[in-house]
């Protein structure tokens, strides 16, 4: 979070269910809202999509006088990030490079559009979703949350159940997007999407199966990409005599 934009959070009541009914509220708006994509018939501008997601998050979040600064709004300075390994783009580049990720992101979901069976073109379309807003950290806060939502309402506008990351699986979840820093390879978010897709499905629902069946298949293709770029990796660096 930027460093000037700490003082524009609210401070936490003193009544915890109530911190905690804004919360649900903001959620649930959020959730509302990745519905209406969902069933419309064209997905509005990707950046309004990500814009609003945030701004209805975070609004409840910020003070009344900084709501219209931070909620919806991309960061005017410099960001810091906890964990992930993730190195936020510098603000003067912050533009040039969402506009960079909108392009790609329109490009993968036209690629899903066109053969909406193909899990793993899914997948890959919503890992890329969320790992290149949260790499680029546009927001002084609440960046991951909106990638989550936006992959929400991707994946129930494609007919898919979304996945829902436990706190059980934060540190997973976190180690995967590190892994992504390290190696500059997002099959190791993908993958742990992937497996996170299928621990809400369940093969023995008729209505499921078929769904199952893609997102398993697309786990195996995932695992052999992975493979095969540390062996190329491997092969490297003997050449190199590293």
């Amino acid at each position: 979070m930027e460093q000037f934009g700490r003082t524009a959070r609210r401070e936490r009541s003193l009544n915890p269910d109530k911190d905690l009914r804004i919360s649900q509220e903001a959620e649930h708006m959020a959730i509302q809202f990745g519905n209406s994509i969902a069933s419309s018939r064209r997905m509005p501008p990707l950046e309004t999509v990500v814009t609003k997601l945030h701004r209805l998050l975070m609004s409840p979040f910020f003070l009344p006088e900084y709501r219209d600064q931070y909620a919806g709004r991309y960061s005017r300075g410099s960001v810091s990030v906890i964990g992930a390994g993730i190195e936020p783009v510098p603000p003067e580049k912050l533009n040039e490079s969402m506009h960079q990720y909108y392009t790609t992101l329109q490009e993968r979901l036209r690629e899903v559009e066109s053969n909406p069976r193909d899990s793993l073109a899914f997948l890959d379309m919503i890992s890329f979703a969320h790992y290149g807003l949260t790499s680029r950290h546009p927001f002084i806060d609440g960046n991951g949350r909106t990638a989550r939502h936006l992959m929400r309402a991707m994946s129930r506008r494609f007919g898919y159940r979304p996945i829902i990351i436990g706190l059980n699986q934060r540190g997973e979840y976190l180690d995967s997007l590190e892994k992504v820093a390290q190696t500059d390879n997002l099959n190791h978010f993908t993958l742990f999407l992937a497996k996170s897709f299928l621990d809400n499905y369940s093969s023995e629902q008729p209505l499921d199966k078929h769904c199952f069946a893609r997102i398993k298949h697309a786990v195996s293709d995932i695992e052999l990409r992975i493979l095969t770029v540390d062996i190329e990796s491997k092969n490297r660096k003997i050449t190199l005599g590293l």
